[in-house]
């Protein structure tokens, strides 16, 4: 993976406020590589949950931070394409809406949501809200 390196592993070296480090870590790349090394006994079979989850945020911050130009630029990437009535766009964010909700985190055994999870569940009702508002005006 050579995107990543120290800055995106070691905690006392995160940048945060770092977009960019965290898309490159929860990546298709890292996603498809990981669920790879897992399949071959090269990691722990239990890292293919990891990829997987890696892959669900990648999709849907895709879906959420797509444009006309990404979808030029990405191909084989349908969710960087701008949003269109029969786009899949739509389903992603039901499918997604689904799978955040059921997102506990567990420190110290207990179990809690954060704020991001919340954030992110907030961030797919406006942008479904804004989308049934363009369409609205478009027929």
């Amino acid at each position: 993976m050579p995107k990543l390196s120290d800055k995106h592993i070691i905690p006392e070296k995160f940048s945060k406020m770092k977009v960019k480090c965290a898309t490159q870590v929860f990546s298709q790349s890292v996603a498809v590589n990981m669920g790879y090394l897992a399949s071959k006994g090269v990691i722990d079979k239990e890292c293919q949950d990891t990829a997987d989850v890696i892959l669900f945020f990648d999709n849907l911050f895709d879906s959420l931070n797509g444009s006309y130009l990404n979808s030029k630029k990405k191909a084989g990437k349908a969710l960087l394409g701008p949003v269109r009535p029969n786009s899949i766009h739509k389903k992603v964010w039901r499918d997604a809406k689904q799978v955040l909700l059921t997102m506990k985190f567990v420190k110290n055994g207990k179990t809690t949501v954060v704020p991001s999870i919340t954030n992110w569940l907030q961030s797919i009702k406006n942008m479904e809200y804004l989308v049934n508002q363009l369409e609205k005006r478009i027929d």
